[in-house]
């Protein structure tokens, strides 16, 4: 009683379809309404037909003539069509290349990306297409090939990895990825990077690799902010062994931090966020 089923059709519809039964319920001839709409009666039958979309002064012409169906009735029936569309060309072109496909998305442990709330809990059409999709607007890239020549060859960031033999670099990515995207919310508000004061506060931050109280972490984010550093502790992700990244957000001004907290032990903690501020630098 309490599963909500969302419906995803596997086909699209033309709004040209629409038009067609308005003409045939009133019972008005293609040449008629052509003029009315102030087209040519080939126009007409391309947009009847599937050739041709409806254009925001199409869907004010049609306005005009049908009072009932306003412009956003025809304009919210293209951009549907053209989505789905759009949709069910991607999971035409997987078909097509399932081994290109399939070899990508070994990359990834896409259920634990799920469990981690990368990606959507949920997907109503439950393909494969949609995971590759999901996966895609999660990275903000347009395309497989855009995401590899982002994060195929190198990742974006300097990385401190072990146990790299086992790592999967979609995993990786999405660790990167989740950080800059948190990261991203804030930069409005960063202060400005500020080299000598960061070398200053990395000595005061040392003395707290002898003295660490439970609030340790939260002087070390604010002597590195103070700098204009922004220090972040992001949860590892399965099969991503990376420790630590350094890299640059906000138009390459403002310096970061990520540490995943892998081992739990201290002299890996601190050797890693030497080793990135040292990349910082």
């Amino acid at each position: 009683m309490n599963k909500v089923y969302t419906y995803q059709p596997s086909y699209a519809i033309h709004p040209g379809e629409f038009i067609e039964e308005l003409i045939e319920t009133v019972g008005m001839r293609q040449a008629e309404l052509a003029i009315r709409l102030g087209m040519t009666t080939k126009h007409l039958s391309n947009l009847i037909n599937g050739k041709s979309s409806i254009t925001v002064e199409t869907a004010c012409a049609l306005e005009k003539v049908f009072n009932d169906h306003p412009a956003k009735y025809w304009l919210r029936l293209q951009s549907n069509y053209d989505l789905i569309s759009k949709q069910l060309q991607a999971e035409q072109e997987y078909e097509q290349n399932k081994d290109k496909y399939d070899l990508w998305l070994g990359q990834f442990d896409y259920h634990s990306l799920v469990k981690m709330g990368y990606l959507p809990e949920r997907d109503s059409r439950g393909t494969v297409s949609a995971k590759i999709s999901n996966l895609l607007d999660f990275f903000g890239c347009t395309s497989v090939d855009s995401w590899n020549n982002l994060y195929c060859s190198d990742l974006p960031a300097a990385c401190r990895m072990s146990g790299a033999s086992t790592a999967k670099t979609g995993n990786a990515a999405a660790w990167l990825r989740a950080g800059q995207l948190y990261l991203s919310r804030e930069a409005h508000v960063f202060p400005e990077y500020n080299r000598t004061l960061f070398k200053e506060n990395l000595l005061k931050i040392r003395a707290l690799t002898t003295d660490m109280q439970s609030t340790f972490s939260v002087t070390m984010r604010k002597l590195c902010e103070e700098a204009g550093v922004k220090l972040l502790f992001l949860q590892e992700v399965p099969h991503a062994p990376i420790c630590g990244a350094a890299y640059w957000i906000n138009d390459n001004k403002t310096p970061c931090i990520q540490m995943s907290l892998r081992f739990k032990k201290n002299d890996h903690f601190w050797f890693t966020f030497y080793h990135e501020a040292a990349h910082i630098l």
